[in-house]
């Protein structure tokens, strides 16, 4: 579904994005992969307790 595609845009575009950064900085290379992280940490907080056992259930 979209997710899927999404999953797949993202997964051709950061590479690119990040290669590009790595030519400019490499250090600002890790610095924007734990800020990625602390945001995916941040935002998987957000969902309610019982949507992630409900969808945990349904895997």
């Amino acid at each position: 579904g979209v997710s899927f595609t999404i999953n797949h845009i993202a997964a051709v575009v950061i590479p690119v994005l990040f290669g590009l950064l790595w030519i400019v900085s490499h250090s600002a290379v890790f610095l924007a992969g734990a800020a990625m992280a602390v945001v995916s940490l941040f935002l998987a907080l957000q969902v309610p307790a019982r949507e992630r056992l409900v969808n945990y259930a349904n895997t």
